[in-house]
């Protein structure tokens, strides 16, 4: 065995029970752990609150809460959601986006934000704090959610191709129209409906599962194997 591997001789090995009895974990100060979730709509319009306490009392922010010692990352974020956005009744599916880490971020103490990417299938625009997402992105928002918005913008036009995010933005049955619609506006581009459908059915990306309307539109899903298209024409 190679000599820096070695257990020093006279060494009493400590075990985790012996160690843990006496760990003061009040020893060490660290930083909170918080959850800021971007809910956005098919339409690209995201949800905002109003802080009802101090710091940034009555700015606009993001949904949020700090993660519990029992809770995932996923749980805080649909613990917010929930509290935040209960018109929002189905499943939501959070989508790390990264952790936003500024040291004075937060006046109360250091706290890291992991912020969630969270598309929803439904638009809402009659109910009050749902506004295009383009709008925000030069208000004075809460400690840094302007930044955590900038970045999901910049997810959703890179990742629109992504099956996690497309998947969550629409409905269990969809039309081309539809798929087409979330895809370009996260990309700000046109594109043509006819290459759009072949490229997704020749990538397996989605399958034909009927039809609705007088017009018999052509209702598709996500296959169940998913190979994801890295450009469409």
């Amino acid at each position: 065995m190679p000599e820096i591997l070695a257990i020093p001789e006279g060494t009493t090995r400590i075990t985790n029970e012996e160690y843990f009895g006496s760990y003061d974990p009040t020893v060490y100060h660290n930083p909170a752990a918080a959850v800021d979730v971007v809910l956005v709509d098919p339409e690209l319009r995201v949800r905002l609150i109003r802080r009802q306490n101090p710091p940034d009392h009555l700015k606009l922010a993001l949904p949020g809460a700090f993660v519990l010692v029992d809770e995932t990352l996923a749980d805080t974020a649909r613990r917010a959601v929930r509290r935040y956005a209960p018109e929002i009744t189905g499943e939501v599916r959070p989508l790390q986006m990264r952790v936003f880490d500024s040291i004075h971020r937060d006046p109360r103490d250091r706290v890291l934000s992991h912020a969630h990417l969270c598309p929803v299938p439904t638009a809402y625009p009659d109910i009050d704090g749902w506004v295009a997402i383009e709008a925000t992105l030069l208000w004075d928002l809460a400690f840094d959610h302007a930044l955590i918005l900038l970045e999901a913008v910049d997810q959703l036009r890179r990742r629109v191709w992504d099956s996690e995010v497309m998947s969550a933005f629409l409905p269990d049955r969809f039309t081309i129209t539809e798929y087409k619609a979330v895809v370009e506006r996260c990309t700000r581009q046109g594109y043509n409906t006819s290459n759009l459908r072949k490229k997704l059915l020749t990538e397996n990306v989605i399958c034909p599962v009927g039809e609705k309307g007088q017009g018999k539109r052509t209702l598709y899903a996500f296959s169940s194997e998913f190979s994801d298209p890295q450009s469409v024409p």
